[in-house]
């Protein structure tokens, strides 16, 4: 889809287009992770709970940007970032 192949551009680019990807994947995956968080239950919170999902979103992100070529569209690329 147009979506998933303008994030890979981005992603894939270079200078201010390609850090504000960045930025942009890095937000989504710690909405995701303090989503996961709240649907688990868990008894960690405040501080320490923020640090852990944001700890969290930037090993993802990495991990991500290390194997963007793997993406093969088979879904869209934020389903396939969050699932990775």
């Amino acid at each position: 889809d147009a979506e998933s192949r303008e994030w890979l551009a981005q992603l894939n680019g270079h200078g201010n287009v390609r850090t504000d990807a960045i930025r942009r994947l890095y937000e989504l995956l710690v909405r995701v992770g303090r989503r996961e968080v709240h649907r688990r239950g868990t008894r960690i919170n405040g501080a320490e709970l923020e640090d852990i999902v944001q700890q969290a979103a930037s090993d993802a992100t990495i991990a991500i940007l290390r194997k963007l070529t793997a993406f093969r569209g088979d879904s869209r690329f934020t389903t396939w970032a969050r699932d990775s």
